[in-house]
């Protein structure tokens, strides 16, 4: 999410839609993070359970190890390397298609997205030290 201040305001001239999306989105990024690498997980592990059962349809050694191979590599190329690039190098046009999607998929996640930042991701900055202004954890 590198939109500069142009991009937003492109956005906002091309696509209000998407552009108050955007700018739901970006208002919490820590839940958005949180919601970006849920998704992601989510992504991954099914396809890596899809897969695993195609891999056990075969009853060859050979053809199970490039299937595992296979699945490694298009994830990392994929759905790793090449959606980041091509989100990086057309920043407007990736908002304009994805960002109300995105906003979506937040609000109807909400309640697990706030309950990982709350009960995960605030403790463990917590006890890293990365917030020093959070308040004390309360004890039993």
């Amino acid at each position: 999410f590198t939109l500069t201040r142009a991009d937003r305001d492109r956005l906002r001239a091309e696509a209000p839609a998407a552009s108050r999306a955007v700018e739901s989105l970006l208002a919490n990024p820590s839940r958005l993070l949180i919601l970006i690498l849920v998704v992601n997980m989510l992504a991954n592990v099914t396809y890596f359970v899809i897969s695993a059962v195609a891999a056990a349809q075969s009853e060859s050694a050979a053809t199970n190890a490039v299937l595992g191979v296979a699945a490694v590599l298009t994830v990392t190329l994929f759905g790793e390397v090449l959606a980041k690039l091509a989100a990086r190098a057309v920043r407007v046009e990736f908002c304009k298609r994805l960002a109300p999607s995105i906003a979506l998929l937040g609000a109807v996640a909400t309640p697990l997205i706030v309950f990982i930042e709350r009960a995960i991701v605030q403790p463990a900055q917590r006890l890293a030290g990365g917030n020093a202004d959070a308040p004390p954890v309360n004890t039993v």
